[in-house]
């Protein structure tokens, strides 16, 4: 996937323009999937002329990232927030919050994460989606920091480990989880391994 080339809106008028085809793409993908997404969709949604659309985007893939720059900062302003919460909490009711938070906007935004996941794959330029992983191991090495029992614990390698494969879990549940499971038989797990990873035994 190619950076992003779109021209920047600097005027406030230009930049409302911009958002209301943000947001008109997301309520596309959103209710009716990615396969309802297309130029001339966004344009009737969002209540502009398709000549508006290509002023500010050359082309379907560069509307496309904009909206996975947006949702990508919505979660990571969403996870951010919880973060005093979560420390202030011990170890295993902190894990269970925040494996429940997280998936619960998973499953909120299965569609998007499936776009995501389908359109990052193998990707290394895409910058919002660098800052996003840089962040979410930023966070990972803070809680393995504060709730560690192991002080040779190599946090940067744990968290960098971690914060993938919570990557990879997610896009598997906006998939649909296994039969018969659910979502607090998979929090109950994880908080498992993230007791194993931090030294601790887990509860009962």
């Amino acid at each position: 996937m190619s950076a992003n080339k779109r021209r920047k809106p600097k005027q406030e008028r230009s930049k409302e323009k911009v958002d209301q085809i943000i947001r008109a793409s997301v309520r596309i993908i959103d209710r009716e999937g990615y396969h309802a997404f297309s130029t001339n969709r966004v344009a009737k949604d969002a209540g502009v002329g398709i000549a508006t659309i290509y002023e500010y985007f050359a082309n379907k893939e560069e509307i496309l990232l904009a909206v996975l720059e947006h949702e990508l900062a919505g979660i990571s302003m969403r996870i951010e927030a919880k973060i005093p919460e979560i420390l202030r909490m011990e170890f295993e009711p902190a894990c269970r919050e925040l494996f429940r938070f997280i998936l619960s906007e998973v499953t909120a935004k299965a569609e998007f994460m499936r776009v995501i996941a389908g359109q990052l794959h193998g990707s290394t330029d895409f910058e919002p989606a660098i800052r996003f992983f840089a962040q979410s191991e930023t966070v990972i090495r803070m809680l393995l920091a504060t709730f560690s029992t192991d002080r040779d614990q190599d946090l940067r390698l744990d968290a960098f480990l971690t914060t993938h494969a919570f990557a990879g879990i997610c896009t598997g549940i906006a998939t649909g989880l296994p039969l018969g499971q659910d979502l607090d038989s998979v929090v109950d797990r994880l908080v498992d391994m993230a007791q194993h990873l931090v030294g601790r035994e887990p509860v009962g």
